[in-house]
């Protein structure tokens, strides 16, 4: 109701763009097309997980989430005026639920491979980490109970090969996350 309250209200300076980010959320897309129409300005959606491609499982409330989580995401990534992929996976599978190719731009996270692969043939290894040999793997973003940096590190302390884990981030699930990784083997 909050959110309703604050689309709805007439804010002091005209409003130039609407972006909502589409995740787990999914009252996140009807709220930003209703923002969008109100201020009269143009909607870009990025989304980061389609409930309608990436939600798995068999049980009925997955399947209803699927189904009508699906149907609101198509409807409104239609009439976005933009939306915004991670991959040209996603990309191709928008098209086919009929978001115009055209509008449908792909932005990949943003890493240089070298720094978890060592190197390139293209110049000598980055000087990034370099107390962690390679190969590296990687987690950057916020330490949260949704996002599983846990399992993450509880998955490494598995690996046979010797790599190095990096985790870049903060949130409520730090300590857990620092203290699991704590607990794994120096390399």
């Amino acid at each position: 109701l909050d959110a309703l309250r604050v689309v709805l209200r007439r804010p002091p300076r005209p409003v130039d763009v609407v972006h909502a980010h589409q995740g787990e959320d999914l009252a996140t897309l009807p709220l930003a097309r209703l923002a969008a129409r109100r201020h009269r300005c143009p909607l870009v959606v990025t989304v980061h997980c389609s409930v309608g491609h990436t939600l798995t499982g068999r049980d009925p409330r997955t399947r209803l989430l699927r189904g009508l989580g699906g149907w609101v995401e198509r409807s409104a990534l239609r009439r976005a005026d933009a939306v915004v992929v991670l991959t040209d996976r996603t990309a191709a599978a928008l098209a086919a639920d009929g978001v115009p190719a055209a509008r449908v731009h792909t932005i990949p996270s943003g890493f240089d491979p070298r720094l978890f692969i060592g190197g390139s043939p293209d110049g000598p290894p980055p000087i990034a980490f370099p107390a962690h040999p390679g190969p590296r793997i990687g987690y950057v973003g916020r330490l949260a109970p949704q996002k599983r940096a846990d399992l993450l590190v509880e998955a490494f302390g598995r690996m046979r090969q010797p790599a190095s884990l990096v985790v870049v981030g903060d949130g409520p699930d730090r300590e857990r996350v620092h203290g699991l990784a704590a607990g794994l083997p120096r390399v």
